[in-house]
């Protein structure tokens, strides 16, 4: 039989100031002694739930109190939702039964049986059902509190919710349910992919194939929007599932996303990339958001998504997701760009000298790169210091970027310096006047760059010559004019101190004569 219509199982009114005095001559059974479905306990049982009781006259008086959350609760048809109930104040075993009702717009007297703790044949024609199929179900959190779970809401479930919890209590004091209207609202999201390019002959249900380059920058958008009558808000998410799985909840990583109180936050991968800006997401009007990626890595490739959920606030301050929808992007391949360099450097001549114009040529030879591959070239040296070389002080001494633009370091003694290309795939560094401070060992290091469709430039490949010593020494006139100009000199010195020395001597005869 229905609990609405047993006396003993029936749903009692509440009996709130109701002197305990009053109810102490009362028990639901007409004796000293109620029972319960799980046994019997006796009156005067103390409060289970509330930290306390009040005593009247010698009687223990407790005050039954089931609390639902406060309303009214707006949630969107297609969706799920959870409505908690407890009861505190209460008399008897742990484990209280509850019971929900559903009081519609249409027929607000009307109390329709949703679902029972206690009698599994409880629920009315309505819901018969959707409780059978696990639609509609009420789980114990613990002994004095439930949970009332719809899966998929519906616009006939609107209405003034009730919790009930029969009565275990010696007297009938407090309340014995809770009521909070739910309202539910027409889907109003929508989400959509913006075209991130010319489709060709793509059918317009498929998402699109992109292809970008290692290092070019992967940009995504989509629009999201909500009709919904209400105050709500919109956090938008960007995903990536694996190349070729699909695109649902338990293989999506998100990348970036938008949170309902618009911070932008990344997927635990992609963190340090928001940090340093390569990875970056903005709102362009009032409902287009993009995403992108600077420097599109190999383990970018995969299916990307955009998420849209819709947040409203309930009466107690407490975000609730009532929305989500969700589609695909794009399919992204990332073209790995395999350049292989190889350089050989020398010095033209094999010898130079103090004074002169040190040649060094590079040769670079090329596997692999896309068309349009550009190259640069840079040289550096590493000079002794203590008599030993360390490649942590190596200088850049010159080079030509892959624009053509020449950069030139600084020599120690300020001498000129050229950089040239003197052939598709030769470059020349020139040191003019060469002087002892230009020793030490030079090598080269060229570089593959790729322009993007963004006129950004990303470096494919990159390699170093062996080491190329360059030792500038002294001529050998020079190494012989050396003593001569000390042997003249000390002959000059001393010629000059014999004949002062006779010169002196003569002098000093003719004084005597």
């Amino acid at each position: 039989m229905s609990p609405l219509l047993g006396a003993l199982g029936g749903r009692q009114k509440d009996v709130r100031g109701t002197s305990c005095l009053a109810f102490g001559l009362f028990s639901p059974l007409g004796s000293v002694e109620q029972r319960g479905a799980h046994g019997r306990w006796p009156l005067g049982t103390g409060c289970r739930g509330t930290p306390g009781s009040d005593i009247l006259f010698g009687v223990r008086c407790c005050a039954r109190e089931v609390l639902v959350p406060e309303g009214p609760l707006y949630r969107v048809a297609g969706t799920a939702i959870s409505i908690s109930c407890n009861v505190t104040g209460y008399e008897g075993l742990d484990q209280q039964d509850f019971e929900w009702f559903l009081y519609r717009p249409e027929a607000p007297e009307a109390a329709l049986g949703i679902v029972s703790t206690r009698d599994s044949h409880f629920s009315y024609a309505v819901f018969g059902p959707r409780v059978a199929a696990g639609e509609v179900q009420v789980q114990h959190l613990q002994g004095d509190a439930v949970v009332l779970k719809i899966t998929r809401l519906q616009a006939q479930d609107a209405g003034v919710y009730e919790c009930y919890t029969p009565s275990t209590d010696a007297h009938y004091l407090g309340s014995y349910s809770g009521k909070v209207e739910l309202r539910v609202l027409p889907d109003g999201l929508q989400v959509s992919a913006t075209s991130p390019g010319p489709r060709g002959r793509q059918a317009p249900t498929s998402p699109p194939r992109l292809t970008v380059h290692e290092g070019q920058e992967l940009a995504l958008g989509c629009l999201a929007r909500s009709s919904t009558q209400k105050h709500t808000h919109l956090a938008v998410s960007f995903g990536r599932a694996m190349p070729e799985a699909p695109v649902v909840r338990g293989t999506l990583q998100e990348v970036v996303g938008l949170r309902p109180d618009l911070a932008v936050e990344a997927g635990a991968p992609y963190a340090e990339r928001l940090a340093v800006g390569e990875l970056r997401l903005g709102k362009e009007g009032a409902e287009r958001y993009r995403m992108v990626v600077g420097g599109a890595q190999a383990e970018d490739a995969g299916t990307y998504h955009c998420t849209a959920t819709e947040w409203i606030q309930d009466p107690d301050g407490s975000w609730a997701q009532i929305a989500e929808k969700r589609t695909v992007l794009a399919h992204v391949d990332v073209q790995t760009l395999c350049v292989v360099l190889e350089a050989v450097a020398w010095l033209a001549g094999g010898t130079v000298y103090r004074g002169e114009t040190a040649s060094l040529l590079c040769n670079i030879s090329v596997r692999g790169g896309p068309p349009g591959l550009r190259l640069a070239t840079s040289w550096w040296v590493e000079r002794p210091e203590d008599g030993e070389l360390s490649s942590a002080s190596a200088q850049l001494v010159g080079g030509v970027g892959q624009d053509g633009v020449a950069e030139l370091g600084v020599r120690p003694g300020g001498s000129p310096i050229s950089v040239e290309l003197v052939g598709p795939r030769s470059h020349r560094l020139r040191l003019h006047s060469l002087g002892p401070e230009d020793e030490g060992v030079y090598h080269c290091a060229p570089s593959a760059w790729v322009q993007h469709a963004d006129y950004s430039w990303y470096q494919a490949g990159s390699a170093r010559s062996g080491p190329v010593t360059v030792y500038p020494y002294t001529h050998a006139l020079d190494t012989l004019f050396v003593p001569l100009l000390v042997g003249a000199g000390v002959a000059l010195v001393t010629g000059a101190t014999v004949l002062g020395t006779i010169t002196c001597c003569f002098m000093k005869r003719l004084r005597k004569q």
